[in-house]
């Protein structure tokens, strides 16, 4: 099954993206800084291609970082280890 995914431009502190997904539905949500002020990351296209693609892999990943979460590990750890296999991946992706 496909995702619909939506996109949006927000206000968003101390980020410049962020992904929601609802996975009984497939529905998800990646929504983009709309003032992008990044001392670490200037706004251009290379930059923005690889925010989007980051907010992908977070899609990506979502199930597993859902359903590990009934295992016995605590959240902060999980979305390390996703942030970790997110930043490999962004690497090795075109």
């Amino acid at each position: 099954m496909g995702w619909d995914v939506h996109f949006e431009f927000i206000e968003l502190k101390g980020k410049r993206a962020e992904t929601a997904f609802n996975l009984e539905s497939s529905q998800a949500t990646i929504a983009l800084c709309a003032d992008w002020q990044d001392q670490v990351m200037l706004f251009n296209k290379k930059n923005l291609k690889l925010t989007a693609k980051h907010e992908m892999l977070h899609l990506f990943l979502g199930r597993m970082g859902e359903l590990a979460q009934y295992r016995y590990v605590q959240r902060r750890e999980l979305d390390a280890a996703e942030h970790e296999i997110i930043q490999k991946l962004e690497k090795l992706l075109p």
